[in-house]
């Protein structure tokens, strides 16, 4: 009897929201409609005009179900059994067009500007827990968990005219959001747990670990990382381009009006990128004590320590085709991935009743967190490490209005550049294919420090005061290791060792001498693991009970800067930030907000 218990629930939500766009961004959607479809020497632009929908209000609506089993099982006085299942599908439409710090995207196109966020997962976990004696727990789990997600766009058939048809502009964008579709993640793992626990006297001990691997992990890209799609930006607003005629004499027709092209595999009609890491595992232990040094006083101490195997995908990492393009010019970034393995996080914390009666406490503490190394964000590098090159790209550029790659390039009436070809086993000669690749020595770590003070009044009103730093440590950040020289770099004439006429890259003559190629790669990103962050906030709780009531009052002031905005590594649904200048990611006018930095908050409740 009562040997059995078990729950089971099924929540399903429901969800509408809307997102307003700022009126000059629907102004300039608009006038960028009217002015295509007007064009009629220029078929191409009058398709594009037709399929924009200019919108002010973009509306998103959710969808989810969610069901869970849970049990208990006695099997002896000493021993226990839990098992859970958990199952989620959800879908949502348009949550993605535009996330947090992107351009407005004033356009709802059904047949090329809109997304489809959906998936699913499931997860079986179980335990067995073993009551070893009155003073000593043992608790062994293991789990299983699949996820899959997609971000989709219902864009029609793929072909060179999605390149003209995805634009941005200075103030909004139109057509397909390259940026969040589309994408395919998977991701099934297999997790085994032990935590052991002891009372000794004034310690209370516990030693556990965890491993895990991961039979599949990884997105299918088809557009995402590279916009495979194909996409082209302009230097000036539609209102700025059809009203200067000095700048824009015939345009949208003005040759070089284009700032840059990209050409992609995927709008070729090339399959998705593979970007699985390959037999990733992770491997955790830990050790923790609890001491109560004085009837007032607690310690808390403990230290941690994590192993990422695989997670940059190192079994791989040799056959990517930007490694062994750098590797060959001698290029300091032209080295493989390592594995951290030195990820220890000790921790450290401690609880004082100040006066002894339970009024008054002072807590602090600190500790060291390691990150896991980000799969999805190395997507774009993981698509050069496959047998088969898919997802790529490439990107040609101007510097201004008629000067550049694309001086002559005239919008909706010249033929695109050449770019990659689908299902190609080394990089297209000539073709400025994108290049991505890391430099990963460090697992992102954040220190965290912590001081708070507890005061009760009376039994049923009590203050609390709670202040937090963190500092993020090797965070990841982007930088562009071949970007188009010219004045702005002081140092641009020492990369010109082969004559290259203006517009020329800084790698390009090093890969000319190299591998006889200035062009086999173009604009190449790396992402480093060398950013740092900052977060700092106070918060102020006050709570009075009073019969059957209870009021409480939360105030947060917060701070949150980070080099380029990009706490975490993440600046907010945009990916990982840019500098403004190259050379100087760590410059001035670097180090700023991030989108975490929400300065007061106040919450009341009763």
């Amino acid at each position: 009897k009562n040997k059995i218990f078990y729950f089971g629930a099924v929540e399903r939500t429901q969800q509408g929201l809307t997102v307003t766009f700022p009126a000059n961004a629907l102004n300039q959607a608009t006038i960028l409609k009217q002015t295509l479809s007007s064009l009629t020497t220029c078929p191409t632009c009058q398709q594009v005009g037709a399929g924009i929908v200019p919108t002010g209000i973009l509306p998103e609506t959710t969808r989810n179900l969610q069901d869970t089993i849970k049990g208990d099982y006695a099997i002896t006085s000493n021993h226990s059994l839990f098992v859970r299942w958990t199952q989620q599908r959800i879908s949502n439409f348009d949550d993605v067009l535009v996330l947090p710090g992107q351009l407005p995207h004033p356009d709802i196109n059904p047949n090329g500007s809109n997304t489809t966020d959906s998936g699913g997962g499931f997860s079986l976990a179980g335990s067995e827990t073993w009551l070893i004696n009155a003073n000593t727990l043992n608790t062994f789990g293991v789990q299983g968990n699949r996820v899959r997600t997609s971000m989709t766009c219902n864009c029609g058939t793929p072909g060179p005219f999605w390149a003209f048809r995805n634009l941005s502009f200075p103030s909004e964008g139109v057509g397909e959001a390259v940026s969040s579709t589309d994408a395919f993640y998977h991701q099934d793992k297999i997790q085994f747990r032990d935590g052991f626990s002891k009372q000794m006297g004034k310690h209370s001990l516990k030693i556990g670990g965890d491993f895990g691997f991961y039979p599949t992990i990884g997105v299918n890209l088809v557009g995402p990382g590279a916009s495979s799609q194909g996409t082209m930006t302009f230097f000036d607003d539609p209102s700025v381009i059809v009203s200067n005629k000095t700048k824009y004499p015939e345009g949208f027709l003005t040759p070089g009006a284009v700032a840059s092209i990209t050409v992609g595999t995927t709008m070729l009609g090339g399959p998705g990128g593979i970007t699985d890491s390959l037999n990733a595992k992770q491997l955790g232990a830990f050790v923790q004590d609890d001491w109560k040094v004085l009837p007032r006083l607690t310690l808390n101490i403990g230290l941690r320590y994590d192993l990422d195997i695989n997670w940059a995908n190192q079994g791989q990492a040799a056959q990517s085709r930007t490694y062994l393009a750098l590797k060959a010019i001698g290029s300091p970034y032209g080295v493989l991935p390592k594995t951290p393995n030195k990820d220890f996080s000790p921790r450290f914390g401690l609880a004082w009743d100040v006066t002894g009666k339970g009024t008054d406490v002072l807590r602090a503490g600190f500790g060291m967190f390691y990150d896991q190394f980000l799969i999805i964000g190395n997507q774009s590098v993981a698509v050069q490490e496959k047998a088969t090159l898919n997802n790529l790209a490439s990107t040609f550029t101007n510097s201004a209005v008629g000067v550049g790659q694309l001086a002559n390039f005239v919008y909706g009436v010249s033929p695109l550049p050449a770019g990659p070809l689908p299902g190609s086993t080394q990089l297209r000669p000539g073709g400025n294919t994108s290049g991505n690749w890391l430099d990963y020595k460090h697992d992102p770590v954040n220190l965290q420090f912590h001081v708070g003070y507890t005061h009760q009044f009376t039994p049923n009103t009590v203050i609390s005061l709670d202040a937090t730093h963190i500092l993020g440590l090797h965070e990841v950040r982007q930088l562009m290791i071949n970007p188009i020289e010219g004045a702005w770099d002081p140092n641009a004439a020492a990369y010109n060792t082969c004559g290259a006429p203006a517009g020329y890259r800084r790698l390009q003559c090093a890969f000319q001498q190299t591998l006889g190629d200035p062009k086999i790669l173009g604009a190449i990103t790396l992402y480093s693991y060398t950013n740092r962050s900052q977060y700092n906030d106070l918060l102020v709780h006050f709570e009075h009970r009073a019969g059957r009531a209870t009021f409480q009052a939360n105030y947060t002031l917060s701070k949150a800067d980070a080099w380029g905005g990009a706490f975490g590594g993440s600046s907010g649904g945009t990916g990982i930030a840019n500098s403004q200048n190259v050379d100087q990611a760590y410059g001035p006018g670097e180090w700023g907000p991030s989108v975490a930095d929400w300065r007061h908050r106040l919450v009341l409740a009763g």
